[in-house]
């Protein structure tokens, strides 16, 4: 669980707190459950609530007011999911509340109070073509394929003395493909040239 609370500017208090929790994760997504919190060890004597709000990456998940008359322990103010995409690189996601508190406590006044903080969300999976010369040279170099996308194969073509590129045998598959074919298998391969001996006519 990653968690933010408001600093406390005086004794006891209060603060709000945004909590956000892993639920699931897919290849190409993380699901997260978050909930925001007021949380008081005394009841706060006001005529008004209060605006607050909180935001997880760019998306704001809460705004409104809150009537904190009154009110001790931890209440929740509002709760949700939120579903972060993956890229091809790890990403850290900001989340932030704030509440505009707008009272003087123990002698001290507390306007505006905010936290903030940040998780992680990993890549998508990825996968590595490689390729095999089988008794050739010249084949081209790894590439990297993500998880649910298409990858377009290298165009190069290796060659061997005696005989003819015919085309690529995939291990992940036991499928042939072209040069610059789309790959959108989502399994790591070892791409193996298939060869066709050269014949030649010897005439009298």
């Amino acid at each position: 669980m990653a968690s933010c609370i408001t600093e406390q500017w005086a004794s006891n208090a209060p603060q709000i707190k945004l909590n956000v929790d892993w639920v699931e994760s897919t290849d190409t997504t993380v699901k997260y459950n978050w909930s925001l919190q007021y949380i008081a060890a005394y009841a706060a004597s006001v005529s008004s609530a209060r605006s607050y709000s909180a935001k997880i990456g760019s998306a704001t998940v809460a705004s409104g007011t809150y009537n904190i008359n009154g009110v001790t322990g931890t209440k929740t103010i509002a709760s949700g999911t939120i579903t972060i995409t993956r890229t091809t690189s790890s990403q850290t996601i900001s989340f932030s509340c704030s509440m505009a508190f707008n009272l003087t406590w123990g002698g001290t006044y507390g306007g505006t109070k905010s936290a903030s903080g940040s998780f992680s969300v990993g890549a998508k999976t990825s996968y590595t073509v490689s390729y095999s010369a089988n008794g050739g040279s010249g084949a081209p170099s790894s590439q990297t394929k993500w998880y649910g996308t298409n990858l377009t194969l290298s165009s190069t073509k290796p060659t061997r003395t005696g005989y003819s590129f015919s085309s690529w045998l995939s291990s992940a598959q036991s499928k042939t493909y072209n040069p610059g074919d789309l790959y959108g298998y989502n399994a790591s391969t070892t791409m193996t040239a298939q060869w066709t001996a050269n014949t030649y006519t010897v005439s009298y």
